[in-house]
């Protein structure tokens, strides 16, 4: 190509590269679509902050009902829809509500190819499940450790099981940004960090297989995804719990953070913050309460807010449905994290038998993955002689940043109920899209009328993992520092 062509080709290439995909808010739907399509979202059910729990494919959910209409899972023979006006297309269409994208503006992805466009569908990055359906759903499930990924973000696997996959024997990758972890309060989570960063081989057996409740952006990390396996994720994540506790025990114990916004990785858009807004600013757990005595109360909490603003808790203990209820009011750039205990009492009690979990491959894909970054740490910790580098490695994992005090805002919830099922049916038609910033803290559902849900996307700089500020610090102070920042930086 002569060199009079190529300029105007770089050029457009890296205005395309800087280019922010156009936000729209989605059509105001007033009638439910008649026709429910393979990759549509059927709820099973809304969780008490009005998002989708443990929503199924339409494929999945055509196949189990027996409804007779497409039940194809393969994502490359339809057309997906990320347009509010659809165009003509010979093709099945694989999705009735426009999907969200966030592509990768990696300049190797953009001028050539190389980062983030591994998807047979040449999709460079995120495809979700994102305005249409309020900017999150929840899933519930057992939580487990996948890696440390050379991106900075923590990936666990989520097993919903039979009664939640969104299709038969479906994971869902967990991911959330170390850099976003580095105030986290919580013993559990700070506990998580220390095996991550200065232990490295004991992370699994750390996280072991856990009940956990998770509520975040849903959708499909393109990179990876083939025709067997969608590599479907929760990413950003806003709201998890995780059962810390031992059933056994006296005590009943979760560990949770809440917050409104965060981040897809490397494959994304740099510097854009998916953000949600919860109804009232809250959000709420539902959580199953598991210990041998009959009596629960709630006995403490250890809890902090970052990030601005200040943030209330009311707890709730229902004694018949052995669960707890717990609301969060936090600022819109808050981050609230902490741990929940709660005491069990009197007479014995035999609880349900909980599902056991399936086996977990450590790649969803059905192989062990590699893990180099947390390789890289045990190279660190080889060349530190005495100790000194991993001393200052774990200032960076976890700093001694300022915790303020979230209050006790009461404890009168009413009744919250049962869950709220979906109750679609084959001739029902696809449910409308949820209102999340409408529904109240506990009780009835958002409404599903024809309104907007309050998501989006904000401008925020993506906060480094440790080992990245660490080697800003450390990287010319001392030769095991210079070594390890030279092997960190050779990808």
């Amino acid at each position: 190509m002569k060199p009079s062509v190529l300029k105007p080709v770089i050029v457009s290439l890296l205005f395309c590269a800087c280019a922010r995909p156009e936000q729209r808010p989605p059509r105001q739907e007033t009638t439910r679509p008649k026709e429910i399509r393979r990759f549509d979202l059927i709820p099973r059910g809304y969780d008490l902050n009005g998002f989708s729990l443990n929503p199924e494919w339409g494929w999945s959910f055509e196949r189990h009902k027996h409804c007779g209409n497409d039940q194809s899972r393969d994502p490359s023979t339809c057309s997906w829809r990320f347009l509010e006006d659809e165009s003509s297309t010979p093709l099945t269409r694989c999705n009735t509500y426009p999907m969200s994208v966030d592509f990768s503006n990696q300049w190797s992805t953009w001028l050539f190819g190389v980062t983030c466009s591994d998807s047979f569908l040449i999709y460079p990055g995120h495809v979700n499940w994102g305005d249409s359906y309020g900017g999150a759903v929840t899933f519930e499930g057992t939580l487990t450790w996948d890696n440390y990924a050379s991106d900075g973000d923590y990936n666990f696997v989520l097993d919903p099981g039979p009664e939640g996959e969104p299709g038969p024997a479906v994971l869902i990758g967990v991911e959330i940004n170390s850099g976003d972890f580095r105030a986290v309060h919580s013993k559990w989570f700070q506990d998580f960090k220390d095996a991550v960063h200065l232990h490295t081989a004991d992370v699994g057996d750390f996280v072991g297989a856990r009940k956990a409740i998770v509520t975040g952006l849903f959708g499909v990390d393109a990179e990876h995804m083939s025709a067997r396996d969608m590599s479907v994720e929760l990413h950003p994540v806003y709201a998890m719990a995780v059962r810390v506790g031992d059933s056994k025990a006296d005590t009943d114990v979760w560990a949770f953070f809440v917050r409104s916004r965060g981040d897809e990785g490397f494959c994304s858009h740099r510097d854009r913050a998916h953000a949600v807004r919860f109804g009232n600013s809250k959000y709420t757990f539902r959580l199953p309460l598991s210990c041998a005595k009959a009596d629960l109360k709630w006995s403490r909490n250890d809890l902090c807010v970052t990030g601005g603003g200040g943030a209330e808790l009311a707890i709730r203990v229902d004694q018949k449905r052995r669960e707890a209820l717990v609301t969060i009011s936090l600022p819109e750039t808050g981050f609230v994290d902490g741990d929940l205990r709660f005491e069990c009492t009197g007479p014995p009690f035999q609880a349900a038998a909980e599902r056991t979990p399936r086996p977990v491959p450590r790649n969803r894909a059905g192989a062990d993955r590699p893990e180099p970054t947390q390789h890289k740490l045990e190279y660190l910790r080889l060349l530190d002689s005495n100790g000194s580098e991993m001393i200052e490695l774990k200032e960076m994992v976890n700093p001694q940043e300022a915790c303020g005090t979230v209050r006790d805002a009461g404890v009168d919830f009413g009744d919250a109920g049962e869950f709220s099922g979906a109750q679609v049916e084959c001739d029902g038609g696809l449910p409308l899209p949820f209102v999340a910033s409408q529904a109240p803290a506990v009780g009835r559902l958002a409404d599903a009328g024809p309104q907007a849900p309050e998501s989006g996307v904000v401008e925020r700089a993506r906060p480094n993992p440790p080992e990245k500020d660490y080697c800003i610090r450390r990287r010319h102070q001392s030769a095991a520092a210079r070594a390890f920042c030279a092997h960190v930086n050779s990808d």
